[in-house]
């Protein structure tokens, strides 16, 4: 006869423990200072009639400043009758009122599970003034008018221009339209890249577009351009095997950072992951890579040397003292020129209801957070709160 297999009590011990980290928010103070925070601006709960009865604090999708840093974006869960959906708010960064008064421009049904997935289309616009919130849609936020271009996914890439795909994407893989809208929406121009390919981040100041393509399968592609003309200036590759459990990303790909020098993002093989930037003058590797624990999500500063890591730990698994498992240990501002934390805060994770008022079952995923494109401010919210820290130490 087969027995449920039960955890000892050395290990039911630890995973106490570790609940009570996990449920703590990571609103508390950083952990190695004692800067108060700029602002707190708490959520409404998630209303019972769209979370099944049960209570929810409301989810925080997505961050970005914007690129003067006067201002935070932020995408979050709201029920309107029983759905729930995606609001857009957009709160002052040194807001003169507490709590701050956000100004919400509207909401959008919530796209399938994960949400959280497609929430990271927020962008802004390099000269602000309009965002991204969804998937092809400009928003204005003086006139609080939005419009749609028709693409499925998209970037800005410079004052006046935004960058999508057109059509569904394709497999096997095959030529990709991508076309340069105006905030209006009128179509500006179109030309066609192979493979599946899509846009992933823009650098306007060096006038750069980073797209990531999918030539053939088995291989992935980092492939910078300029945003004006289109013209491939480097190109680097991954081969992904087939049989391969271990995915080794040392090419540079991410985010830019370092005002467009530098590509951030994850390197090493899955599940060893480390915090790396690139030059994307040389391809090379710079600065000093975060080290162990493992990084599972960063967000780089986009005119600074530094990033927020998300980063995890392992622990003597709940089911026995002989297993461990990665939980999630801290989100930490690294600064890739000192090799050094600046400062760190203890993560947890946020719950939310994944289909609908009828499903039962619910999703887990750790807060959201931003930093601002110098590094002075940095933002995390999730679990019905978001609050605005200042970095002095980081400048």
């Amino acid at each position: 006869m087969q027995h449920a297999l039960k955890p000892t009590g050395h290990a039911r011990a630890r995973h106490a423990v570790a609940l009570v980290l996990a449920a703590t928010l990571v609103y508390a103070q950083p952990r190695d200072a004692s800067r108060e925070p700029v602002w707190k601006l708490d959520l409404p709960a998630l209303a019972e009639s769209c979370s099944g009865g049960r209570t929810y604090a409301a989810p925080v999708f997505s961050l970005r400043f914007s690129p003067s840093t006067d201002a935070l974006a932020a995408i979050v869960g709201t029920c309107v009758g029983q759905e729930l959906k995606f609001e857009l708010l957009v709160v002052p960064t040194a807001a003169s009122s507490s709590p701050p008064r956000p100004l919400s421009l509207g909401t959008t049904a919530a796209p399938p599970f994960p949400r959280s997935m497609s929430a990271s289309t927020l962008d802004w616009a390099p000269e602000g003034g309009w965002i991204q919130a969804e998937p092809g849609r400009i928003t204005d936020l003086n006139s609080r008018t939005s419009c749609r271009t028709g693409a499925w996914e998209g970037i800005f890439t410079g004052p006046g221009k935004w960058l999508g795909v057109s059509g569904d994407p394709a497999w096997p893989p095959r030529d990709t339209a991508l076309e340069t809208f105006g905030y209006d929406c009128r179509r500006l121009s179109s030309r066609t890249v192979p493979g599946n390919c899509r846009p992933v981040d823009s650098a306007p100041a060096r006038n750069l577009v980073e797209l990531r393509c999918v030539p053939v399968p088995g291989t992935v592609e980092t492939v910078l351009t300029e945003a004006t003309d289109g013209a491939v200036l480097h190109r680097w590759s991954i081969r992904i095997e087939p049989s391969s459990t271990q995915l080794s990303r040392d090419v540079p790909q991410g985010q830019f950072a370092n005002a467009g020098q530098w590509l951030c993002g994850l390197a090493g093989p899955s599940k060893s992951e480390r915090a790396q930037c690139w030059s994307i003058d040389t391809g090379r590797p710079v600065g000093i890579p975060a080290p162990a624990p493992r990084a599972i999500g960063m967000v780089p500063a986009r005119d600074a040397r530094r990033a927020l890591v998300l980063r995890t730990k392992r622990v003597i698994s709940f089911y026995s003292d002989t297993l461990l498992e990665d939980v999630l240990s801290d989100i930490v501002l690294w600064d890739f020129e000192s090799g050094r934390v600046i400062a760190s805060w203890p993560s947890g994770l946020q719950r939310y209801p994944r289909e609908g008022p009828g499903d039962p079952k619910s999703v887990q995923e750790p807060f959201a957070a931003a930093i601002s494109p110098h590094g002075d401010f940095i933002a995390i919210g999730g679990a019905g709160v978001i609050i605005v820290y200042p970095a002095h130490a980081a400048r």
